[in-house]
């Protein structure tokens, strides 16, 4: 499955790196030295937990509109898009895609989203 969700993209204080979240994905966060890093980082995160989504048959959040998702004036709001079956070709299994983002069906369902 291919999906688009809005990352927001926030400097540090000493802007030494990026951190970046998929407000729509809860727990779906990582960071990245500079914004390609950074956008290349959450993509590979997004592509995790959305993989994990459909292997245990939970729902998959719609995207809000990105005038729906909370920022700063610091933040930097940018479109990742993933693409499920070219991750599972990637990584060859689903069980990767499990450990590697270290989120299972309770976690995500104790997060309210499903």
């Amino acid at each position: 499955m291919q999906y688009v969700y809005t990352a927001v993209l926030t400097p540090s204080e000493d802007n030494a790196k990026i951190y970046v979240r998929v407000p729509d994905l809860p727990g779906c966060v990582t960071t990245g030295r500079d914004i390609p890093d950074a956008m290349e980082q959450i993509a590979d995160a997004a592509a995790g937990w959305l993989t994990v989504a459909e292997d245990e048959g939970l729902t998959i959040p719609s995207a809000a509109p990105q005038s729906r998702i909370p920022r700063t004036e610091k933040d930097t709001l940018s479109l990742v898009r993933v693409d499920t079956a070219a991750y599972r070709a990637m990584t060859g299994n689903k069980t990767h895609a499990h450990k590697r983002i270290g989120v299972g069906k309770r976690q995500i369902r104790r997060q309210g989203r499903f």
